[in-house]
């Protein structure tokens, strides 16, 4: 397999990603346990994203140590990828509408979630069946990486509520 080095790298991301959240939690009120329903949505969309991640990086490295064969090797990837975007759009879609504060505030994040994440699951269930390569699974990694980062900077950036 071709993309050992480039997996690696992801999960090396997606581990740093989750390790920053431990930066979020010591920072300003979330260390004295004052968490909204918002940034307790957003740390746990964080934790899910870099660690689906990292998770999909790994993956593909695990299953190229059997005697699989690449094309299988990637079907099978895909096949977990989609099973991980279909337990993160349930989550959300049980989480959102119970918190207004949520949907307000992260409404544009929300949709560029929603509208991203069925279109890499499209992508990978052709992939999974038809073209069986490298570069959908790879960008679906990525693209969980960019949300997870989104994610990460929402949490740091001071909210328009906190006073200074």
């Amino acid at each position: 397999m071709k993309v050992d080095l480039l997996l690696a790298t992801l999960a090396s991301i997606g581990v740093a990603l989750a390790g920053f959240s431990g930066i979020v939690v010591a920072l300003g009120g979330h260390a004295r346990g004052e968490w909204s329903r918002r940034e307790r949505y957003l740390l746990t969309a964080l934790l899910i994203s870099s660690g689906g991640s990292t998770l999909l990086s790994v993956l593909p490295l695990i299953l190229d140590s059997t005697q699989l064969a690449e094309p299988t090797i990637w079907a099978i990837s895909n096949a977990s990828a989609i099973v991980l975007q279909i337990g993160l759009l349930a989550f959300r879609l049980r989480r959102i509408p119970r918190d207004p504060e949520t949907r307000a505030r992260e409404h544009f994040l929300l949709v560029v979630v929603y509208v991203g994440g069925a279109t890499f699951m499209m992508v990978q269930l052709v992939n999974c069946f038809w073209l069986r390569t490298a570069w959908p699974h790879l960008s679906t990694v990525a693209w969980h990486l960019a949300i997870s980062f989104t994610v990460f900077v929402r949490l740091v950036l001071p909210s328009k509520n906190t006073v200074a």
